[in-house]
């Protein structure tokens, strides 16, 4: 993702790619998901999560989702726009960055338990140069 497309697409839950017509992207991926009840499941699976992404010759674009301070802005009733997303921490991915050329690493600290004892069922099924990425969790 560039940022545009972190900002008005990924932050924006509902967006739908599918309005546009058809149902695969430009390089004939099919769309999967509705209504970005992916993005909602990945607060789930932490108390932070930190999203680091980018495409070919282009910067990291991302932001660190706090969890409590998402649940205040909701009570609060804020718009996107009086919640902005915490600064990367490069840190957290120091090691990961080397040769990444383009895709999308989504870091999770404090994970719940349920993430916590899915080790067992994620490892067999995941592989970090298929998906050009990596689980971290912290």
């Amino acid at each position: 993702m560039d940022s545009g497309d972190f900002q008005g697409k990924f932050l924006k839950i509902g967006y739908s790619k599918r309005k546009a017509g058809g149902s695969k992207s430009s390089t004939g991926r099919p769309y999967i998901g509705a209504k970005g009840i992916g993005k909602l499941a990945l607060l789930s699976c932490a108390k932070r999560v930190s999203v680091f992404s980018k495409t070919g010759g282009t910067d990291y674009v991302g932001g660190v989702i706090d969890n409590a301070g998402l649940d205040g802005a909701i009570l609060g009733d804020r718009s996107t726009e009086e919640y902005p997303l915490e600064q990367l921490d490069f840190s957290l991915i120091s090691e990961l960055r080397e040769g990444h050329q383009k895709g999308t690493i989504i870091y999770f600290e404090g994970t719940n338990d349920q993430l916590k004892n899915s080790d067992a069922y994620i490892n067999p099924h995941y592989s970090p140069s298929r998906l050009g990425g990596a689980l971290e969790a912290g």
